[in-house]
């Protein structure tokens, strides 16, 4: 009688023109999972996800020390995007320096 959301989802999302803003969600959100595990330190205090579009994942990053530290381990964090989300899914990393992290709802 009930369907679950997961199975309902994929369909409202293509039927509102959304897929690509929900992908660009969950490979953001999958930045930030994986960002400890692969970056050094505090990671999450000098990066974050920018934006996802056209298979291109953008960061930024709030000095050259960090945009240093991203672009040594990009290869390993588009490898585990590809692996979660499918080949391709992440063709390039772009680096930004940023001079301030923007605020994070604290349940994101």
């Amino acid at each position: 009688m009930w369907d679950s959301l997961q199975n309902i989802l994929p369909g409202v999302a293509a039927k509102f023109h959304i897929k690509k803003t929900l992908a660009a969600i969950d490979v953001c959100r999958e930045y930030r999972r994986l960002a400890p595990e692969m970056l050094p330190g505090e990671s999450l205090q000098n990066t974050f996800p920018k934006s996802y579009s056209e298979k291109v994942l953008t960061i930024g990053v709030l000095n050259s020390a960090w945009a240093q530290q991203l672009h040594m381990h990009s290869h390993r964090i588009q490898k585990a995007l590809n692996d979660k989300f499918g080949e391709n899914t992440v063709k390039k990393i772009r680096i930004q320096t940023e001079t301030t992290l923007p605020s994070v709802d604290s349940t994101g």
